[in-house]
């Protein structure tokens, strides 16, 4: 099967600095878990999930969540730059999915969050990558907020998971 994508890039000058993550943020806990090739898994992610990524991104896979008391509000994948699809460059960093729980949805936390990660990782790649699938009008909202700018189209390939940029759908 063949999902059809849209990719966006924002140069990493865009964003301000910053040395470390909050604790809170947006009146949220942030947990920063980077699962490691054998460690335990943590905050519902599967070891299976997490070794696999771990072999494939070299050890260099984040997710962060933001919790309200005990419930998560929103969990976010990135991947650094040892991860990369064929239109990245060696510096730069690809945005994985993201998943805001339906109460939480509305509040600017996704959109708020794309920022905050790139003001964390700005210093350390050039530009940032995210896509989306086509009929995904809320994923490109926050996208465009953040100031991602549309690069190209793009087809995923589900059962090889090859993401191919092609000029139209």
């Amino acid at each position: 099967m063949i999902i059809n994508l849209k990719v966006y890039k924002l140069s990493s000058e865009h964003f301000e600095p910053i040395e470390e993550w909050p604790e809170y943020f947006m009146g949220y806990k942030l947990v920063v878990y980077k699962p490691r090739l054998l460690s335990r898994p943590e905050y519902g992610s599967g070891f299976v999930r997490n070794f696999l990524w771990n072999l494939i991104t070299l050890n260099d896979y984040t997710i962060l969540y933001l919790y309200d008391n005990d419930k998560i509000v929103h969990s976010k994948e990135i991947v650094s730059r040892n991860f990369r699809v064929s239109y990245m460059g060696k510096y730069d960093i690809h945005h994985q999915q993201a998943y805001t729980y339906p109460e939480y949805r509305g509040l600017g936390i996704s959109t708020n969050l794309h920022k905050l990660i790139g003001s964390y990782y700005c210093k350390h790649c050039d530009n940032f990558w995210v896509y989306h699938d086509v009929v995904n009008l809320a994923s490109q909202r926050v996208i465009e907020k953040v100031g991602y700018e549309f690069y190209s189209f793009a087809q995923l390939n589900t059962r090889t998971k090859v993401v191919r940029l092609v000029n139209k759908l």
